[in-house]
């Protein structure tokens, strides 16, 4: 008996992966459907999903869009995009409401024979499509996140602060104890490319 509870809930955790899959690439393959111009700016509103993980000059920022501006035009939609923005945005939260000017693409992926392990990390962070700001005074805040996000901000920064103050070489740059530790206390891999 123990056998079948085992099979069925290998079945049931098949299923929602398969049907999760499916969503995923209907939303991202749904770009068409809100003529997003590929190399034009758009209006993004949205929440942040995640804290922005800050790297050596650019912020990358998990954003839950919710519309969708297009010329004069604003339009309901619901999709995940990651955005690498130019500058730093310590200063937003989790939870905050933003609206961003950006460029947005659809995720492609390279493949051969051999499926592309990109896809599954996309799909568990729920990614449909990627955009680029060339600036961070182009993202402004709508509504402000609750006060325990807010906390946990300051928190997050006290503690870069202090790695920076702690690791900062004479160049400016962070050195590898200085990325490592911000990378495992904060989540933050920005800066690992640099080391």
């Amino acid at each position: 008996s123990y056998w079948f509870i085992a099979l069925a809930i290998s079945l049931l955790i098949t299923s929602q992966f398969l049907k999760e899959k499916e969503e995923f690439y209907r939303v991202s393959q749904s770009a068409s459907s809100f003529r997003i111009p590929a190399e034009e700016y758009v209006t993004l509103y949205g929440e942040l999903k995640a804290f922005p993980e800050i790297g050596t000059d650019e912020s990358i920022l998990t954003l839950e869009t919710h519309f969708l501006e297009i010329g004069q035009q604003k339009i309901p939609v619901h999709f995940f995009t990651r955005l690498n923005v130019k500058g730093d945005l310590k200063q937003l939260n989790w939870g905050d409401h933003i609206s961003v000017s950006a460029r947005v693409f659809s995720i492609r992926f390279n493949r051969n024979f051999f499926p592309n392990s990109m896809e599954d990390y996309v799909l568990s962070k729920k990614i449909h499509f990627n955009g680029s700001c060339k600036s961070a005074q182009m993202v402004s805040v709508e509504q402000g996140t609750s006060w325990i996000w807010k906390l946990i901000g300051q928190w997050r920064n006290k503690i870069r602060a202090a790695i920076e103050k702690k690791y900062t070489n004479e160049k400016g740059l962070l050195n590898p104890k200085g990325v490592f530790l911000e990378a495992t206390l904060l989540g933050e891999q920005g800066k690992l490319d640099t080391v």
